[in-house]
C-alpha cells in the first residue's frame, strides 16, 4: 500500500485528540472532501497524527481498488482512530481481506451512535470462515479462546456438513431464527443427541462472534434455550479389577501401550493429556505429575499413585533419552486408539461382549473408559470428590455422579482395587525368590500372574510386596518422601535385572 500522509489537531476546549484524512473524489465525495475522528486512545498528537497516517494509506488503496464507498472510507477512518495502538496491524489485514476478497463488504450503512454498522454483504459463511480459519483468533486474541486441533476439527466438520449447506449465503444481518431452524430440521434422524447439540452451539457461536467483537449486528438471533438438550447419552463401560490384571500382563501387547493404558486407569488423565504427557512435567523424585496446559486451562498438579510412580522409574531408566513418556520421541498417536485399545482386549482374552459390541444403549469400550474405571473405583474407595476433581479436571460434580451407580455396586462386595502398575506389567516387575541364594528370574510371558492386593490401599500394598520380595534396596522413596538416588539394588537383583534398569557403576 502506498505511503499516506493525513493529519491530526487537538480541540482547544475539551482536549480530545481527532485524526484527520482526505477522502478527495469518489463515490460521493466532493473534491477535497476530510473525515475527522476523534481517537480516545491516542496518548499524544504525534500518536493521532501516526493514525491518521495510516488510516490515509488504507483509504488510498480502497479508492485505487475502486471500493471506495462513503461508509467504507468512514469505518476505516474510525477503526484506525478508536483501535488500541498495537492493533493497527489488524485494521490493515481487514482491509488487505477486503481487497483480496476473503472478506467481502458492500452495501454499507456508516455507524450510528450506539449502533454498529449495518455491514449488508457479509454473509453467514464469512463469519464462520473467519473463525475456523483461525484469523478471528489472530485479530481478536483476548476474546475469541485457543482451541485445541481436535475441536477446532470438530467445528469445521460440523459447520460443513450441516450448517453451510443451509445458510453459507445469508447475509448476517438478515439472518433469524427461523434460518436456525431449518438447519436442525435437516439434520440426519440418525444424528445423536449430543451430536445435535454440538451444531446447534456452532451455529449459535458464529453468531455471538457476529454480535462480539466483529460488531456486525447488534443481538443474537438465537436464544440460549434454542440449544436442545443433550439428554444422558449410551451407557459407558469400566474395567474390573482381573480384566485390568488380564490387560496389562498379556505380553503380546506392546509394553507402551499398557503401561498407557494402566497409567490412564490410576490417574485418571484425559486420553489426549495421558498421550503427550512429556518428562518434563513428572517429579520422579517426589513421585508428582503437573499438567500445566489441559482442555479447561485450569492447570492441576498431584502425587502419583505409588505403584505408578515405581513404574515410571523403572521405565525412565529403560528410556532415559524420551521426551514423551509413552511416546518415546514424539506423543502417541490418539487416532484409531479406541479401536486399538479393543484388539489389545481381545489379545488379553477380555471378551466381555460389553467392552465390544456397540449397541443403541451402550457405546463400545474405548480409552475414555479407563478414565470412567479410575473415577468409579475412586468412588468406590471412599475418594472424596475434591481429590477425585484434581487428577481428572471434571468442572462439575455432575460429570462425577455419572459414576455413582457402579460405584454402589462394586462398594457391595467387588473388588475395588487395581494392582500396582509396576507389578502389574511383567517387563517391570522381578520375581524375587523367598531364598535369596536362589537365582532369580526375570518375568516373561509365561510367568504367573502378578498377585492381587487387598483393599488396603496401593500404596500399603506395594511396601508389603517390596518387604515380602526382601528388596529393601530397591524402595524407590525415603521417609521424607523423595526418591532415594543412591540406593542400588544387590548384586542378585541387580543380575535379575536387565542392564539398562540399573547399569553398573
Amino acid at each position: 500500500m502506498a505511503r499516506g500522509s493525513g493529519s491530526a489537531f487537538q480541540d482547544k476546549r475539551s482536549g480530545k485528540l481527532f485524526a484527520v484524512v482526505s477522502v478527495g473524489v469518489g463515490a460521493g465525495a466532493g473534491k477535497g472532501a476530510r473525515i475527522a475522528k476523534h481517537c480516545p486512545r491516542a496518548r499524544d498528537l504525534a500518536e493521532a497524527r501516526e493514525r491518521a497516517r495510516v488510516a490515509s494509506e488504507l483509504v488510498k488503496a480502497l479508492r485505487d481498488a475502486q471500493r471506495d464507498t462513503p461508509a467504507l472510507l468512514e469505518t476505516t477512518v474510525e477503526e484506525c482512530a478508536s483501535a488500541p495502538f498495537d492493533k493497527l496491524e489488524d485494521v490493515r489485514a481487514m482491509v488487505a481481506a477486503l481487497l483480496g476478497g476473503r472478506l467481502p463488504i458492500a452495501n454499507e450503512e456508516p455507524a450510528s451512535k450506539g449502533k454498529p454498522r449495518a455491514r449488508a454483504g457479509v454473509t453467514y459463511g464469512d463469519v464462520a470462515k473467519l473463525w475456523t480459519s483461525g484469523d478471528l483468533r489472530r485479530r481478536f486474541p483476548d476474546i475469541v479462546e485457543e482451541t485445541g486441533a481436535k475441536y477446532a476439527g470438530d467445528v469445521r466438520s460440523k459447520l460443513d456438513r450441516f450448517v453451510l449447506p443451509v445458510v453459507r449465503n445469508v447475509p448476517i444481518a438478515t439472518f433469524t431464527l427461523e434460518h436456525a431452524q431449518r438447519v436442525m430440521a435437516r439434520l440426519p434422524a440418525t444424528l445423536s443427541k449430543s451430536s445435535r447439540k454440538h451444531v446447534a452451539n456452532f451455529l449459535r457461536r458464529v453468531l455471538t462472534f457476529a454480535v462480539y467483537p466483529l460488531r456486525l449486528i447488534t443481538a443474537n438471533p438465537i436464544p440460549a434455550e434454542f440449544i436442545p438438550k443433550a439428554g444422558r447419552g449410551r451407557e459407558r463401560n469400566m474395567l474390573f479389577v482381573d480384566e485390568d490384571r488380564a490387560l496389562l500382563g498379556c505380553t503380546a501387547n506392546p509394553i507402551e501401550l499398557r503401561l498407557l493404558f494402566g497409567f490412564q486407569a490410576r490417574e485418571g488423565m484425559r486420553r489426549e493429556e495421558a498421550c503427550a504427557l512429556e518428562w518434563r512435567s513428572v517429579d520422579l523424585d517426589r513421585g508428582w505429575v503437573y499438567l500445566d496446559k489441559n482442555k479447561t486451562d485450569a492447570p492441576r498438579d498431584w502425587r502419583l499413585d505409588a505403584g505408578v510412580a515405581e513404574a515410571l522409574a523403572r521405565w525412565r531408566k529403560l528410556h532415559p533419552r524420551a521426551r514423551y513418556v509413552f511416546g518415546g520421541a514424539s506423543p502417541v498417536s490418539t487416532d484409531h486408539l479406541a479401536h486399538t485399545f479393543r484388539e489389545c482386549l481381545q489379545r488379553a482374552g477380555v471378551n466381555r461382549p460389553q467392552l465390544h459390541e456397540a449397541t443403541r444403549d451402550r457405546m463400545a469400550a474405548g480409552t475414555h473408559d479407563l478414565r470412567g474405571t479410575f473415577v468409579t473405583l475412586a468412588i468406590a474407595q471412599g475418594k472424596g470428590e475434591g481429590w477425585i476433581r484434581r487428577r481428572t479436571g471434571h468442572t462439575t460434580s455432575n460429570m462425577i455422579e455419572r459414576y455413582r451407580r457402579n460405584a454402589d455396586n462394586l462398594a457391595e462386595g467387588e473388588a475395588a482395587v487395581l494392582d500396582p502398575l509396576w507389578l502389574a506389567l511383567p517387563e517391570l516387575h522381578v520375581h524375587v525368590p523367598a531364598d535369596p541364594h536362589e537365582a532369580p528370574a526375570v518375568s516373561t510371558a509365561d510367568s504367573s500372574a502378578p498377585r492381587t492386593v487387598s483393599n488396603g490401599g496401593a500404596a500399603s500394598s506395594l511396601a508389603a510386596i517390596q518387604n515380602e520380595e526382601r528388596a529393601e534396596n530397591f524402595g524407590p522413596f525415603t521417609s521424607s518422601g523423595k526418591r532415594d538416588s543412591n540406593s542400588r539394588p544387590s548384586a542378585w537383583e541387580a543380575d535379575a535385572l536387565p542392564t539398562e534398569l540399573f547399569p553398573r557403576r
